[in-house]
């Protein structure tokens, strides 16, 4: 059994009060520590450089755009991203790896 502390109210929560186990918490490294940081939210930027743009065939005269990813989508250092080949209508699409 592993206790779950929450800053926010002060309580102490079992693991065992889940239906399945809760995942780790994301971090990443410090630079020049040993420490890690806890990570809950990645925000990003998107359309916010000329090449991307053009690469993406975009007007580069619209404004950049804000999007959010989850923290478990951190890949470290030397980790593999899977991605989707093709996507069509559907929205579907076989996940590969990128050599």
């Amino acid at each position: 059994m592993i206790s779950i502390h929450s800053s926010t109210n002060g309580t102490t929560m079992s693991t065992d009060s889940y239906v399945i186990p809760p995942p780790p918490q994301a971090a990443v490294k410090v630079a020049g520590s040993a420490k890690t940081f806890p990570v809950r939210r990645i925000w990003c930027v998107g359309r916010n450089y000329l090449e991307h743009i053009k690469e993406m065939g975009q007007d580069e005269r619209e404004p950049p755009f804000f999007f959010a990813k989850p923290a478990d989508a951190i890949v470290h250092d030397g980790g593999t991203v899977p991605y989707l080949a093709s996507r069509g209508r559907d929205g579907g699409g076989a996940p590969i790896r990128r050599p």
